[in-house]
């Protein structure tokens, strides 16, 4: 590894500041070590789902846009679905946040007379929440949401 301290001695880094670092990266070498072993794990998971939903180079070819007979986009949630072992999964770049995901999950399964419970600690997290998936997400809100006719009512529970 002598030409390796020679480069940093080029690049301007002296003994002392290369010494302190292998020192670091030796003490930090196991936290490294977990690290990469989880990342293998992940990488052996994913490689495992594309290889049982049999992906190959036709699910790379560009599509319509509108979804129809996508079978790119449908193997890709076979994949996510088995690699996260859910029961099936959505995946498209049009969900662009948490908090998006979040209102595509609650406007998908309330339905008009629907009332969902919220417990909360933190106020401001409550009010954070509502302002961003109520009001900024097709809704008005005053505990109450109103969506093209529909009506879910919103009671909060402070805890």
């Amino acid at each position: 590894m002598e030409s390796l301290k020679n480069m940093y001695e080029e690049f301007g880094i002296c003994d002392a500041i290369y010494e302190f670092g292998q020192k670091t990266e030796e003490k930090l070498k196991e936290r490294f070590d977990a690290i990469d072993k989880n990342a293998e794990y992940n990488q052996l998971k994913v490689l495992h789902a594309m290889q049982k939903n049999r992906v190959c180079a036709e699910h790379f070819s560009g599509s319509t846009g509108y979804g129809y007979n996508d079978d790119g986009r449908d193997t890709l949630e076979k994949v996510y679905a088995d690699t996260f072992h859910t029961e099936d999964a959505l995946v498209r770049p049009q969900i662009t946040c948490g908090t998006h995901a979040i209102a595509l999950a609650l406007f998908s399964n309330l339905r008009p007379g629907d009332e969902l419970l919220s417990l909360f600690n933190n106020r401001n997290f409550f009010f954070t929440l509502i302002n961003d998936i109520f009001v900024h997400l097709l809704c008005h809100i005053r505990f109450s949401c109103v969506c093209k006719g529909w009506t879910v009512s919103f009671p909060a529970v402070c805890i």
